[in-house]
């Protein structure tokens, strides 16, 4: 089994934040059985939603807990996140599949996601993504928004 997560990095108060929660079975060969997902925010975030694209997903304010069933060799399930930020700071978001099979790959299955959280209207000029990233300011007043890689800033 494999996580991936894609969403934002910045976003700002009161908007809401979107994720995308990716669940692989990395087998060639074997089907995976049982699979599960739990998505578990900290910070000032609270959970609206979670959608999978199969099975269910029960939540509360700060957590998602999905059963998604089966999934064939080399077949994924994406839950969609939705996450509404309630003061600034900093959202973490992990996500961890499990399957009734064991791992043979392990270090894989967890996925860890930060989304700044800015006042409205002070929005990033140069927002930045998970990798790493040469960042160029603009002309004017740049709010220079941190994205969880190794970003290298230019004059």
């Amino acid at each position: 089994m494999s996580v991936t997560k894609t969403g934002p990095t910045t976003v700002s108060r009161g908007d809401r934040a979107t994720y995308a929660v990716t669940v692989t079975n990395t087998s060639t060969t074997e089907s995976a059985t049982g699979v599960t997902l739990a998505d578990t925010l900290t910070g000032p975030g609270r959970l609206l939603s979670a959608t999978p694209s199969q099975g269910t997903c029960t939540t509360t304010a700060t957590s998602a807990s999905c059963t998604l069933g089966a999934l064939a060799p080399g077949a994924g399930a994406t839950v969609i996140v939705v996450v509404k930020p309630t003061a600034t700071g900093t959202i973490t978001n992990t996500a961890t599949a499990d399957a009734t099979e064991t791992d043979p790959t392990p270090g894989n299955d967890t996925d860890t996601m930060t989304t700044t959280v800015h006042k409205k209207g002070h929005g990033c000029t140069v927002p930045g993504t998970k990798g790493t990233n040469d960042r160029v300011g603009t002309s004017g007043n740049d709010v220079i928004c941190p994205s969880g890689g190794h970003d290298n800033l230019a004059p």
